[in-house]
């Protein structure tokens, strides 16, 4: 049960994942500046429905946020294309989907902007601040969640401004954490389709604490509880923490992320959605953290603006397709495909507005 608590804190918190001990440090960007290179990708090997090969291009956008290092993929169509902005979950998650915490490839947002491309849809997926080649640009422990929207709002404008892009059929896809990002930056902003692949369905330090619920001691848990309580209150912890999990858990550098993250209320972003909002949530049935029923309140919250509602059989939290268990092991496991129902109902959604 540990393994699962703590890649639950990496999804739903900053802290990191892995099989023994939750990190809240994740390895030192680079400050160097990519080069603009043009590459061609095939279909990731554990992408289904023969997705053929796609021009790609590493850019570096300069934003009011900071400097960000991206991939754009093209559309392998005729333009103007529609686009969409991919978002990856917490931790020190790359571009690709990539998390150097979990063995292997997970690649999931690199399947996707490649099933994109290939239903003539451009894509631009990004290193998080302080993942990858994204520098950090200031002091860790000052990094809030409202940092990583900007960020995406950067992103969302480079992309509208790219040639061969229909700057009115823009979108949004958010895994995960990228998830709540995404509804935050549609709450505000005239996006077209928005895609919620896993998100959190709660607040950040509620979804937290359930999860601690089942896994903790008794103590354990009223020390959260009352972290929280104190946090809530005035964003400070006056209360000393020495639960060694709850120490990694709100250590110095993700407190202020916590803190401002947990201030975001998933429920009433998507209540706030513009009218033209057309959303695609997509939750997975072997998802052991953020499971399909979870996810009942953000439905309701999303009313009208919700047009699929998408649950993928035998898939674990980054959707790939398993043999009956999401166990961590399972996320970086090349062998296993990706789903495409997730998407394939982007696309539709797409194809119809």
């Amino acid at each position: 049960m540990r393994r699962v608590l703590i890649c639950a804190v990496m999804v739903l918190g900053s802290v990191g994942c892995s099989s023994d001990a939750p990190t809240s440090t994740p390895a030192p960007p680079t400050t160097e500046r990519p080069a603009d290179t043009t590459t061609s990708i095939g279909a990731a090997p554990t992408s289904t429905g023969g997705i053929g090969g796609v021009d790609e291009r590493t850019v570096v956008i300069d934003g009011t946020g900071g400097t960000t290092a991206a991939t754009y993929a093209q559309a392998v169509s005729t333009g103007p294309h529609p686009a969409f902005v991919l978002i990856a979950g917490s931790g020190p998650t790359d571009r690709d989907g990539n998390n150097p915490l979990v063995p292997g490839r997970i690649d999931n947002l690199r399947s996707l902007a490649a099933q994109l491309a290939e239903a003539g849809i451009s894509s631009v997926r990004f290193d998080k601040i302080g993942v990858g080649e994204t520098p950090l640009n200031g002091d860790p422990t000052a990094i809030d969640f409202t940092d990583y929207v900007q960020q995406a709002r950067d992103v969302l404008a480079w992309l509208r401004e790219q040639p061969g892009v229909d700057p009115a059929r823009v979108g949004i896809i958010g895994h995960s954490e990228g998830g709540l990002v995404a509804l935050d930056v549609a709450a505000t902003d005239a996006v077209g389709v928005v895609g919620l692949f896993a998100p959190p369905g709660g607040r950040y330090l509620d979804l937290i604490g359930e999860q601690l619920r089942t896994q903790v001691s008794a103590a354990a848990l009223d020390a959260y509880e009352l972290a929280v309580r104190e946090l809530r209150a005035d964003g400070r912890l006056t209360t000393p923490i020495t639960d060694p999990i709850l120490s990694q858990l709100f250590a110095a550098e993700s407190l202020a992320f916590l803190v401002d993250a947990d201030r975001r209320d998933p429920l009433e972003l998507a209540a706030s959605l513009p009218d033209r909002a057309a959303v695609v949530l997509a939750c997975a049935e072997l998802d052991v953290q953020v499971p399909c029923e979870s996810l009942g309140s953000l439905r309701t919250a999303l009313g009208s603006a919700l047009v699929d509602d998408v649950v993928v059989a035998d898939a674990n939290h980054v959707f790939r397709i398993t043999d009956g268990t999401g166990d961590l092991s399972t996320y970086g496991d090349e062998s296993l495909p990706h789903a495409t129902e997730p998407g394939d109902a982007v696309v539709a959604v797409v194809g119809s507005r």
